[in-house]
């Protein structure tokens, strides 16, 4: 996950929130679910993807092929 993911993900969480605040109790569910689910499932989607690029970082695996591309950058 890159720089834009994030903030993608961070402007669709507002424009949701944004909606939210706007719209009144009288909202359609067709309107009112879709936000709402944006509102809780794009937290977790970037904790998420968080976690998965610190893991991913300091697992052996990403250690061993960032050795393995500098041997061959040396090589080459």
């Amino acid at each position: 996950m890159d720089r834009t993911d994030v903030f993608l993900a961070l402007i669709t969480f507002l424009l949701a929130a944004l909606v939210y605040e706007v719209s009144g109790p009288n909202t359609p569910g067709i309107i009112a679910v879709p936000v709402l689910l944006l509102l809780y499932s794009i937290p977790i989607y970037l904790g998420a993807a968080f976690v998965s690029k610190l893991a991913a970082a300091g697992s052996p695996v990403a250690d061993q092929t960032e050795r393995a591309n500098q041997t061959s950058n040396r090589d080459d």
